[in-house]
């Protein structure tokens, strides 16, 4: 029933942002206050509508009160993140309050967030690679088991130029 309930969802907000309709923020507002199934998918969805239809710094507010309702995924800060890299000057402010919100989220449960912050604090002109020490301690300290495992090899291939994520590519 869930399945069929994000897809009845989607195709009445699809129609609502072709048709340019005003009532799209609501329908938006109403789907992302749906049971968990709905209203995950749709928040990304929201964000990334409403910074195609009115901007960066209407996305950021709404990004801001979104990860203070829950549930929230990965997934939204992810495309937050994106956006955020999208603009011609990504402030690294921005990038780095993100980063430490999805690690207070999913820091215990996602190895690859931490690399990516890793990355991001190794790769962006303003970053601090600095921070990279502090980060892997952090890292290393909330993630358990095979994370744990995964984050000590990709972290380990990072240092040495050899970057999971470009041997992929």
């Amino acid at each position: 029933m869930a399945k069929e309930s994000l897809e009845i969802w989607r195709l009445l907000l699809d129609f609502c942002v072709t048709c340019q309709s005003e009532k799209t923020e609501e329908l938006f507002e109403k789907g992302i206050c749906s049971h968990r199934q709905v209203a995950l998918p749709l928040k990304e969805y929201y964000l990334q509508w409403l910074y195609l239809t009115k901007g960066v710094q209407k996305a950021r507010t709404l990004f801001q009160r979104l990860i203070q309702t829950k549930p929230v995924s990965l997934q939204l800060f992810y495309e937050y993140i994106k956006i955020e890299n999208a603009q011609a000057t990504s402030k690294i402010k921005l990038l780095r309050r993100a980063y430490e919100d999805a690690t207070m989220e999913f820091g215990n449960s996602s190895a690859d967030l931490w690399l990516d912050f890793i990355r991001m604090e190794m790769t962006h002109p303003k970053g601090q690679p600095e921070n990279v020490g502090t980060l892997h301690y952090r890292a290393i300290h909330q993630l358990d088991g095979e994370l744990n495992q995964q984050f000590v090899t990709e972290f380990t291939l990072l240092q040495t130029g050899h970057d999971v994520n470009t041997l992929e590519s």
